[in-house]
């Protein structure tokens, strides 16, 4: 488990600091090893090592992330701003840009 930047292995026993990539928001692990995460910079970066060390899969500055999900070993699909998804284990990514119709109506 992790809660902010300090991680667990052995239900809350011992806690060890963990140095993830400046502005993180937001984490997803798959086991025990395996987890990403996104951050308010648009960054989508990967762990082997429960988070002790971090790769970046993605970087586009002009994004930033709140949250990341992976919905199976392959995808991953972080938002925020807009939303990016790969199906390849961050190999490549989709590029989702929403532009908002936001109009204004009087109220009665």
């Amino acid at each position: 488990m992790i809660v902010g930047n300090i991680r667990t292995s052995d239900g809350g026993i011992s806690w060890q600091q963990i140095n993830p990539p400046p502005s993180t928001s937001s984490y997803y692990f798959r086991d025990i090893n395996y987890g990403v995460c996104a951050t308010k910079d648009g960054l989508i970066a990967e762990t082997f090592d429960f988070g002790a060390t971090w790769d970046t899969l993605y970087f586009n500055n002009a994004n930033f992330f709140n949250t990341i999900i992976m919905t199976d070993t392959n995808t991953i699909i972080a938002g925020g701003k807009n939303i990016v998804k790969s199906t390849n284990k961050g190999n490549s990514w989709f590029y989702y840009l929403f532009k908002w119709n936001y109009q204004r109506h009087p109220v009665c």
